[in-house]
């Protein structure tokens, strides 16, 4: 009769270098658990979240461009200097968040960005 005997701890049970069943285990490719796919879920939703919030930061920003460029044509003097000032910073925020949006869509695996101009465009001073 064998019992693990003087070959297993020869081996080196006890020693970290050698990889135990649970660690071998581990390295075993496995379909996702419960606990992995809820937390995959999770991730998407906020990825999901982030580009609602984006999105709708980004359509403010936009309205906020087109009343600031009225204001601007509409301004003389030490007044237009302001609301040119106020247009370019809200054009420069906007450019950000426009950024930002296809960082977001990349994220959740959309590539393509040539609709978005369609739906969120930046407006120009002209």
């Amino acid at each position: 009769m064998h019992s693990v005997g003087a070959g297993f701890f020869a081996l080196g049970a006890n020693n970290p270098a050698v990889a135990s069943s649970a660690t071998i285990d581990l390295m075993v490719r496995r379909p996702p658990s419960e606990g992995h796919k809820q937390l995959l879920r999770e991730l998407n939703e906020e990825r999901a979240a982030a580009l609602q919030r984006i999105s709708t930061t980004l359509e403010s920003l936009i309205r906020q461009l087109c009343d600031s460029r009225e204001r601007v044509r509409r301004a003389t003097g030490p007044d237009r200097e302001r609301e040119i000032a106020t247009w370019r910073d809200l054009r420069a925020r906007a450019m950000k968040h426009r950024w930002y949006l296809e960082v977001q869509r990349e994220a959740l695996g959309m590539r393509r960005h040539d609709v978005l101009d369609e739906f969120y465009r930046v407006p120009t001073f002209d």
